[in-house]
């Protein structure tokens, strides 16, 4: 009876909260001398039968600094079992926790963590003790604080959450792993990023970090999905990119910034913020995508299963995509590939418009293999086609494939509006895309090509490009043109070569827009071997044989027309044999020097504010005799007639200016206005000329006739004097 007395005014003194606090302290004063800890606590209570408050708890480290404060802490004790080493509590709230893991300057380890060694006896653990666990139902933290930093090393991760609200059910602590259903969590994250709002079943085991039915609300993202990330051992985190696994599906909602991505894998590229959908699997630097679907920039989407190696490696990044669907336009174009690459994408660019991409996809982004469908709004390109960029140019850019082209229209992609649309099928196999450098092996159709307003059809080709140089054939049977190039061709900036035969069998130049007149056709056939330096020097020869021209009346066959150079340096040669004329000039010449000398002596006789152009290098001499021009007035200028035997005929020294020129011509007749026995002479030099022209008769189509004329002209310095006398 004494005992029970004893035990019940034992328990009527403990039912006070002063004798409950005291008792508490003492308990703690125990615990800090066993511990060498510097533990306090403000206030203590129990209520019947296992709840626990305290308030005011504060665990100081051994420099002063706090490593673990609760304002207040309540928690129902369900018991402890020491068969599983086991610690079960029903519900924990704590106001104001502030946690600190801190290792601070000079220290290898944090002040929680020597705290911890304290409870190490130092004897060996049982190995086959089961590890401490601790099973809670509700944990509830409101307005924590958590903080970890080694201020010891500028790289190694560091954390500083403050305004931590938390609500978590059914908390499993086994050993050191951890795992539990988050109703609700937000914090705010001194060197990273907030989080608004966060629910899931999570864990952290010792071979995976996951998260379940997770929806998570940061600043700038929102992420809604499963996401695991699995490893060997927690080490692996040192290697993020190459030894932690992510096995995710996320859902279409989901929204990401890229930065806050970088926070934790800086070498991610700055999407800025974008969306992303689908089923992920793999290291970083290896990944498996399926249903992907990403939308990034101001309106590029992309849809397909991915596998991606090495993305945060510019230089080897290395894409296999099945299925892939890609919507996009030039400005994204321009900023995505500015992510990856130093490299300058051309002008051309800016014109496709909408882009779409469909297909598949495998190499690096400078070497891959793709059989696609391209479509935009410059028209449509269907390739199965490698590609290898060897350096950050395209000049040495090299291909192998076929490419269907569709409607594409060159002239808005190249800014000409004398081009129009084109299809092809053709066969490449080359380097480059520009023809003053490309050497290139092509072959196929073209059955469209638009220019000059008129859409050419049925054409092929078979040959090669290089360095500005076209080797092959070329065929067009077009309705209107029916051609058959077979030779050589360059088409360089300073030299040209050109060695082929053609045959036009016949070109509609009326319904090609070369001619306003309704029936003008052509038929010829050209054999051509020659050198051009500047379009102003050339060496070789042109034949031109089986000329027929239609007019709306007559037909017109021109005889063989042979053209030849000779010399590329100072000494030239240039001759044209035909029934139509033949000619010779030889000397030291340009084709641009020839023109000057003519126009420098004829501004002699023509008035202009313009000062006179300075002497002409060259010297030449010329011989033209006109043997029948009546097929060419014909087609060109019907109302004139030539007579044969018309000679032209001079030299001329540029270091004197001199210039001489005899024209004979037994006459001429324009618009029935007849003009006979023509003879002029022509001296010309520096600072005078003189002019001699003689007509032996001149009827008009009035009928008026003058039987000769005299003109005779002499110019000295800047004075014309002249003699002018006919007879009627």
């Amino acid at each position: 009876m004494g005992l029970l007395g004893f035990l019940l005014l034992i328990t009527i003194v403990f039912s006070f909260t002063s004798v409950q606090t005291w008792a508490a302290k003492k308990a703690v004063d125990w615990f800090n001398n066993k511990y060498d800890s510097r533990v306090s606590l403000a206030y203590f209570k129990y209520s019947f039968p296992n709840n626990f408050t305290l308030e005011e708890l504060y665990l100081p480290g051994e420099k002063r600094d706090t490593i673990i404060y609760a304002q207040h802490l309540n928690f129902g004790f369900s018991g402890f079992y020491s068969a599983s080493n086991t610690l079960s509590a029903s519900d924990i709230s704590i106001e104001k926790l502030r946690f600190n893991w801190i290792t601070e300057e000079g220290d290898t380890t944090s002040e929680f963590q020597k705290f911890i060694k304290k409870f190490d006896s130092g004897k060996p653990r049982d190995p086959n003790a089961p590890p401490f666990q601790m099973e809670i139902g509700d944990i509830d933290i409101t307005d924590g604080m958590f903080r970890f930093e080694n201020v010891n090393c500028d790289s190694c991760s560091r954390y500083w959450v403050k305004e931590l609200n938390l609500e978590i059910d059914n908390f499993d602590l086994d050993g050191s792993y951890v795992s539990g259903d988050i109703e609700s969590f937000s914090a705010k994250e001194r060197y990273s990023l907030d989080v608004y709002h966060l629910e899931g079943e999570v864990g952290y085991l010792a071979d995976r970090l996951y998260a379940e039915n997770l929806e998570l609300k940061t600043s700038r993202s929102y992420i809604k999905g499963d996401i695991a990330l699995k490893y060997d051992s927690t080490a692996a985190f040192k290697d993020f990119i190459n030894q932690v696994s992510i096995e995710a599906e996320l859902d279409e909602d989901t929204r990401i910034e890229s930065e806050e991505i970088m926070f934790f894998a800086s070498a991610f590229p700055d999407f800025d913020r974008f969306a992303v959908a689908g089923e992920i699997n793999g290291i970083i630097n290896d990944l498996k995508t399926k249903d992907l679907v990403i939308e990034l920039g101001e309106s590029t989407r992309l849809r397909g299963d991915i596998a991606l190696k090495d993305p945060t490696n510019v230089d080897s990044i290395f894409l296999d995509a099945r299925d892939l669907f890609i919507n996009t336009t030039p400005a994204d174009i321009r900023y995505i590939n500015g992510l990856f690459s130093d490299s300058t994408l051309p002008a051309m660019i800016d014109q496709l418009g909408n882009v779409n991409f469909s297909g598949d996809f495998t190499g690096y982004l400078k070497d891959f293999k793709t059989r696609a469908v391209l479509t935009t709004d410059v028209g449509t390109v269907n390739a199965d086609i490698a590609f290898h960029q060897p350096d950050t140019t395209l000049r040495n850019l090299t291909y192998k494939g076929d490419v269907e082209v569709e409607e594409v229209n060159l002239g808005l992609l190249l800014q000409d509006s004398s081009l129009g649309r084109v299809s092809a099928r053709l066969a490449l196999d080359g380097m480059g895309l520009d023809p003053r450098f490309m050497n290139t092996q092509l072959k196929g159709q073209i059955p469209l090509f638009e220019y000059n307003d008129y859409a050419y059809s049925n054409m092929s080709v078979n040959g090669r490009i290089q360095k500005g140089y076209f080797k092959g054939r070329f065929e067009a049977k077009d309705p209107n043109l029916r051609l058959v190039f077979n030779g050589n061709a360059s088409f360089g900036k300073d030299t040209s070569t050109y060695n082929f035969t053609a045959k036009i069998d016949t070109a509609d130049l009326y319904a090609l827009n070369f001619t306003p007149d309704t029936v003008s056709r052509v038929s010829t056939e050209l054999d051509i071997d020659f050198v051009a330096l500047n379009y102003d020097k050339w060496q070789g020869s042109i034949n031109v044989t089986n000329t027929m021209f239609e007019k709306a009346r007559n037909f017109y066959f021109f005889e063989d027309i042979k053209i030849e150079s000779k010399g590329l340096d100072t000494t030239r040669s240039l001759t044209v044999r035909s029934n139509i004329l033949e000619a010779d000039v030889s000397g030291n010449y340009t084709l641009a020097s020839i023109a000057g000398a003519f126009n420098y002596h004829l501004r002699k006789f023509v008035k202009s504010k313009r000062p006179m152009p300075e002497v002409p290098a060259g010297n030449f001499n010329f011989d033209i005799t006109i043997n029948n021009t009546q097929l060419l007035t014909e087609i060109f200028m019907p109302e004139l007639i030539i007579e044969p035997n018309s000679r032209i005929s001079g030299e001329y020294h540029s270091h004197t200016a001199g210039l001489n020129i005899d024209v004979k011509s037994p006459g001429f007749e324009y618009q029935k206005n007849t003009v006979a026995a023509i003879d002029l002479q022509y001296n010309g030099a520096n600072s005078r000329s003189e002019l001699g022209f003689r007509v032996a008769g001149v009827k008009l189509a009035s009928g008026f006739e003058i039987d000769s004329i005299f003109l005779g002209n002499f110019y000295y310095r800047d004075t014309l004097f002249y003699n002018l006398s006919w007879i009627f």
